[in-house]
């Protein structure tokens, strides 16, 4: 059984990972990707050494509620 979860990660247009959906925060580009889990790591085509642990979210919703909460913060219209 493949397990996936959704992250949110910088967008690149050169990525193989999955995208469900790209936004601008902060004048930069994000992801929404959806991605393989394998011991607990999300299998991201390309993860920096010194990067955050990143949040796994179990569902496209769970990780749009956050992107809509962030957006808020930073105070886009939505």
């Amino acid at each position: 059984m493949n397990q996936t979860v959704f992250v949110l990660d910088l967008w690149d247009k050169f990525s193989p990972d999955k995208v469900i959906s790209k936004f601008r925060i902060n004048d930069r580009w994000w992801a929404i990707k959806e991605v393989p889990l394998e011991w607990g790591e999300p299998q991201l085509s390309k993860i920096e050494e010194d990067s955050i642990p990143y949040h796994l979210y179990e569902t496209e919703a769970e990780a749009r509620e956050y992107v809509r909460k962030i957006k808020h913060l930073e105070g886009a219209n939505l």
